[in-house]
């Protein structure tokens, strides 16, 4: 009876999380596997809504391995799709997992991982059947826009369902259809390195910071948000910040005396 199996009693993720327990106690450097598993409804999208959680799942808890019983059918190539060829193109979820949670456990899945291009990935299963308007919130990592797949109740085909159009203050919106899967991938804003920081004048309320590569201000509020100034351990307050080829001039609300000695920017 698979409802009173000890998979089923204990959940799937305590299952493996005794596992791991086990393999770092006894056999370090051991990886996980399921040689066989399957989910049953494969023709129906509850068994692909089903199949896309459940490889979520192996993808957050790193799973070696996990091989799938019985044939292929419909639905259970959109769950695989989702992950490893959602636009056709054969392009794939990202291979590092990072931490994704959700507010609402019952009604919404959520999985996520970055590219090597460092695109953002993210996975979701609406499990009712009620569109559920969802607020994202990004808490590392810079993203300007992104595009939405995915499938449903209404058809096994994945399809391009809409776009981001703005990702702002490292949050954005999207109403997921109900009984359905996307995938969002988020396009990541080039980043670069700092190379020097310093202040030019005693006495002086601005600190000049090269950076490695040429430099473009999308904007200069959003850009404020992006930087702290420490004196002495005490935050300052950021007024502007300006730009130019591979230097920013960062303003500052009080200027930085010659008895400061410790100043970070970061």
């Amino acid at each position: 009876d698979g409802g009173t199996s000890y998979v089923c009693t204990q959940g799937g993720r305590a299952v493996i999380s005794k596992i791991r327990n086990s393999i770092n106690n006894y056999y370090p450097g051991t990886k996980i596997a399921f040689t066989e598993f399957e989910y049953d409804a494969e023709d129906h999208w509850s068994g692909g809504l089903c199949l896309v959680d459940v490889l979520g799942v192996f993808a957050r808890e790193n799973v070696y391995l996990a091989c799938k019983w019985d044939a292929f059918k419909k639905y259970s190539i959109a769950a695989y799709n989702l992950y490893l060829n959602h636009d056709g193109n054969g392009n794939q979820y990202g291979k590092t997992s990072v931490y994704a949670m959700q507010s609402d456990t019952v009604a919404l899945s959520s999985f996520a991982s970055v590219d090597e291009n460092k695109n953002l990935h993210i996975v979701v299963v609406n499990k009712t059947n009620f569109e559920q308007n969802t607020t994202f919130n990004i808490e590392n990592g810079l993203y300007s826009d992104g595009v939405v797949y995915g499938f449903g109740q209404s058809s096994a085909n994945i399809s391009q369902l809409g776009t981001i159009e703005k990702v702002e203050n490292s949050s954005f919106s999207y109403t997921i259809p109900p009984y359905s899967a996307i995938h969002i991938i988020l396009n990541v804003i080039p980043q670069t390195e700092v190379v020097k920081a310093q202040v030019i004048e005693p006495n002086a309320d601005e600190i000049v910071v090269s950076f490695k590569d040429e430099l473009s201000l999308l904007s200069a509020n959003e850009a404020k948000d992006e930087f702290t100034v420490k004196v002495n351990d005490t935050e300052y307050d950021i007024n502007t910040i300006s730009v130019s080829g591979k230097t920013a001039i960062i303003k500052l609300a009080d200027a930085i005396l010659t008895t400061d000695t410790n100043i970070t920017v970061s």
